[in-house]
């Protein structure tokens, strides 16, 4: 699909559905190094909204290897992909912050080179974890923030600015 081809599909009339490209060439002119006005650069933001089992989490584990160093923020007590990301080791999954190793001279905090891809995912299993959630996403935020260069994927980012008032 050249850059023709896009600019007409983009100009499609609206309808109930957005147009559907194959994956390779999404990867290709939209994320890739196809057209520069479409490309998701490191300092920019991706939003991926919609309705339960839209496909969103698929979107995500797709695009999240194009970013170096990921964290991912987890409120669900149960999740399956979650689950199958630290299961397969994309993801090394955290219950607080800031991500510590222990080492021969006590505990230290861990490079982004040694944990690339984190997922801060505290224990939510009781109704009193919204207390707890909020101090440690904000610890990890204001990091995160702070260090700069990190792709943020926010699961259930409505919990995050409604429920946990991290607006």
């Amino acid at each position: 699909m050249g850059y023709g081809q896009l600019d007409r599909i983009r100009e499609l009339p609206p309808d109930e559905m957005a147009p559907v490209l194959p994956w390779d060439d999404y990867m290709t002119y939209v994320l890739g190094s196809g057209d520069p006005s479409l490309r998701w650069a490191q300092n920019q933001h991706v939003a991926m909204i919609g309705p339960t089992d839209s496909g969103k989490s698929t979107l995500m584990h797709g695009i999240i290897p194009l970013r170096s160093y990921t964290t991912m923020f987890g409120t669900k007590i149960k999740d399956s992909t979650l689950d199958s990301y630290v299961a397969n080791g994309t993801f090394t999954r955290l219950k607080d912050w800031p991500p510590r190793k222990r080492g021969p001279l006590g505990r230290r905090d861990v490079t982004a080179q040694e944990m690339p891809r984190r997922l801060l995912w505290p224990d939510v299993s009781s109704l009193d974890a919204v207390y707890r959630l909020r101090p440690v996403f904000h610890r990890a935020v204001d990091d995160i923030y702070g260090r700069g260069g990190w792709c943020v994927v926010w699961d259930e980012f409505w919990m995050q600015c409604e429920i946990l008032k991290m607006r």
